[in-house]
């Protein structure tokens, strides 16, 4: 995300994709400056560059240069300076692209961009777990339930509040539909059937999910997907597995109970993995569909050996 420093302050933030500074309280960020208009001018992404627009009575200087009623590109390291008061000076750090992002609600705000996967309060115990879809749709997870956060929607997660912030714009839209097609899912069990291993192969090139808990459980929806395949049933009810008995077989495999709880941990485990997983794991990131007290595998072909 982009980021600029006031240069007497030293505070920082992360700019919005249209952020406006000015003295209205309606403002991104308010300066409170009386030779600084009540909207001052608009920092915005465009074309994958970052910009600047003038709209104030008195003009905009960006790194010496005068601007008024018009339009500048960002650079890094540009200053921008809104009044004569040196505290409306902002040094420009960083000109990355806008992302959604998480925002702290108390009295020591913290910004967390979202760019593939994020967990609350953490990846190790997730309630609450963000992953983006192929096609850049944000979802959220939470206790068995998936679904698409709203903007400005407010979580608590341990006696914390976060404010779940739309700030991504995606300029186009790439075609990942050859890959999703011409891609199978590769199931091996071990001699003793103790390990499985998964691989995900696209024509030629072969991405390995590598040995982990949850790989069992990807073999059992796999397993129940290809039976209804098999079976001549409608795409749209093949694989569909109650979460009970999912978690009964699951433990009766196992040796061990395995609870909704720890089904859940095993499927944000999944999420983060394929999401850091080269070169087009992340298109996989939601293979776990999910409907009321059902699960399934997402994918239809299939291969276990």
């Amino acid at each position: 995300m982009a980021t600029i420093e006031n240069t007497i302050t030293k505070n920082t933030i992360y700019l919005n994709s249209q952020h406006i500074f000015g003295r209205s309280p309606h403002s991104s960020t308010q300066l409170d400056a009386k030779d600084v208009s009540k909207s001052h001018a608009t920092l915005y992404w465009q074309g994958g560059l970052w910009h600047i627009k003038d709209h104030s009575r008195n003009g905009t200087v960006v790194s010496g240069k005068f601007l008024h009623n018009s339009v500048e590109r960002l650079a890094k390291g540009q200053t921008i300076q809104f009044g004569k008061d040196p505290t409306t000076q902002w040094k420009v750090l960083d000109i990355a692209p806008p992302l959604n992002y998480l925002e702290l609600l108390n009295n020591s705000p913290q910004v967390i961009p979202l760019e593939s996967y994020y967990a609350l309060p953490n990846e190790d115990t997730p309630e609450i777990a963000f992953f983006c879809t192929p096609d850049r749709q944000w979802k959220a997870e939470r206790a068995g339930e998936t679904f698409e956060p709203e903007h400005h929607q407010v979580f608590v997660c341990n006696n914390e509040e976060w404010r779940f912030v739309r700030n991504e714009l995606v300029d186009e839209t790439v075609d990942y539909g050859r890959i999703k097609q011409n891609a199978w899912f590769e199931f091996t069990l071990s001699a003793d059937q103790e390990t499985v291993n998964i691989q995900i192969t696209v024509n030629e090139l072969t991405m390995d999910m590598g040995e982990h808990a949850h790989n069992y459980m990807l073999l059992a929806l796999a397993r129940k997907r290809k039976e209804d395949i098999e079976a001549g049933l409608d795409s749209k009810d093949q694989g569909w597995q109650s979460i009970d008995a999912l978690t009964y077989e699951l433990s009766k495999e196992e040796l061990k109970e395995v609870d909704q709880y720890n089904l859940n941990l095993r499927i944000h485990r999944l999420r983060k993995g394929l999401q850091k997983l080269k070169p087009h794991g992340t298109q996989f990131v939601n293979i776990i569909e999910r409907r009321k007290g059902e699960i399934r595998f997402g994918h239809p072909k299939i291969k276990i050996q």
